[in-house]
This record gives C-alpha cells, structure tokens and sequence, in this order.
C-alpha cells in the first residue's frame, strides 16, 4: 500500500483517482495518502453529477473550488464590503521596476493543521496588538475584522479542515468534501501599503491552511511593508520555504503569473488601474 500511494502521488496531475478494494482498513489507510481533487471508491473514476459529486482537481489540474459544490458560486463574486472603500493615493499605486533575479514559487506547508493554527494565531496576536504601526490612519473597522477572524480561526480551523463536508444525500452512496488538500501556489500582486481587510483575510487564510504564498512587491514602499509582515510571520514560526515576499521586475512577474504551478492569483489594488 505504500508503495502504490507513493506511485499514485508521484505524478503532476491529480484530477481524479480511485480505489478498489473489499479491506475497509486498506480504503481508510489509502485515503489519508492519495493526493487527487476526487477520489471514488469501488466504481469507476468518470461522471461526475454536478452538485452531487462537486469536481474539481489538485496539483497541475487544480480547478479551486470544484464545479457543484456550494463554495464554487462564492468564487464567481465579488463580496461587496459596507465600509468606505480605501481611497489609494497616487504614490500607492505607483509601478517601479523590481531588483529580483531569478526566484521560484513559495512552497506549500507540510505542517499539521494544529502547528500551523498556533502559528497562525501568534503572528495574528502580534498583528492585531501592533495594528496602529502597521495601519496608520483611521482603521478600526480592519481591526475588528481582524479580531472577529481571528476568534473564528481559533474556535473552527482545525475541524472546518478535518471534518467531512456531506454533498446531497444519495441512498447507498457517500459523498463529501474534504478539505485537508490545500491549494499548492498562490501570488499576491502588490501595488498598495495598506491592503484592504479582505486581501488580509485571504492572505491569512492561505498562510493558515499551508498554501505557499509568494508576494510580488511592485513597488519600494509596498515591498517594505509586506518584508514587515514577513518578518513577523516568521517569528511566529513559519518558514521562508512557504511564505516569500520579492520585489519583482516586469519580466519575473510576467513569468510567474504564467507558471503552470499557479493556482491562485490575489490583486490588492484597482484592475482598471494595472498596467
């Protein structure tokens, strides 16, 4: 069984897989080692029914939130916040040519769910009690988001990660999410210095489930405020490997955001504004 889950994983591709075996003890043992965005057990690998058996692969084939599923739609939206949009300066939004050479792609945490919760909690802690130094204005909203996610994360992380989430309920059949298989790669495309309370929440969020997460600074002052928040990410006790900050020329962002690895891409600023 080793041996197959260990040739099983080895590819770069992992959209669907499947076991065939009448050892329950096997199929447990099995299924807390295949990396596969679907897994089906005793039938064949193909169809899918869309909001039945929500589809979606990992690795290479990684779709983000699977087709049918009640977290896919909420990928279609954007969330429209209450507060007064931050009003960016010009100087926020300023595009300078980056020094980095050649970097590769943050890579994901191999930690339990547990360690990264207690880091993750530690470095919110430093954030949330030094949030004046990193936000200088009137903020408070942000803040109490902060505060609010962070209770939700101490309180559900671990079991929103662990425990099944059923998919309608058919005769016979067993069917749920499983949510232990994070997203690999994702960048943040950098052009403020203080991001709004949603690009931290999907930030922390990765960091939180051991997505690597790779910023890409396009300017100086933004580039010193994401290495601030490196450097107190990595105090809490995550490493370099998983959560990476670069300010980044025109032809390393351009490469990066083309890289095959890349499944999610977070923008802190204004579309209509990019060049």
């Amino acid at each position: 069984l080793e041996e197959a889950a260990k040739l099983f994983n080895a590819t770069e591709y992992a959209l669907t897989g499947g076991i065939f075996s009448q050892s329950q003890n096997d199929i447990d043992q099995l299924l807390l080692k295949l990396e596969s965005g679907n897994i089906y057990i005793n039938r064949t690998i193909t169809g899918a029914r869309v909001g039945i058996e929500p589809f979606g692969g990992f690795k290479l084939s990684g779709t983000g939130p699977k087709a049918g599923g009640r977290h896919y739609v909420r990928a279609l939206h954007q969330i429209s916040e209450n507060q007064t949009p931050y009003s960016f300066e010009k100087k926020d939004q300023i595009t300078e040519e980056g020094n980095s050479s050649y970097f590769d792609l943050a890579r994901p945490s191999r930690l339990s769910i547990n360690s990264k919760k207690e880091r993750t909690e530690k470095f919110l802690g430093h954030f949330i009690s030094n949030f004046e130094t990193y936000y200088q204005g009137i903020y408070g909203n942000h803040k109490d988001g902060l505060r609010d996610y962070k209770k939700w994360l101490s309180k559900n992380l671990v079991s929103f990660m662990e425990r099944e989430h059923k998919n309608r309920t058919i005769p016979g059949q067993l069917s749920f999410n499983d949510y232990h298989l994070n997203t690999e790669h994702a960048v943040l495309v950098a052009t403020t210095d203080r991001p709004e309370l949603k690009t931290l929440i999907q930030i922390f969020s990765a960091i939180s489930v051991g997505t690597g997460l790779t910023v890409l600074a396009r300017n100086s002052q933004t580039y010193e405020w994401w290495k601030n928040i490196q450097n107190a990410i990595y105090h809490a006790g995550f490493s370099k490997e998983n959560f990476d900050v670069v300010f980044v020329t025109s032809n390393e962002l351009k490469r990066t955001l083309n890289s095959l690895k890349l499944s999610v891409i977070i923008y802190d600023g204004a579309l209509e504004k990019y060049d």
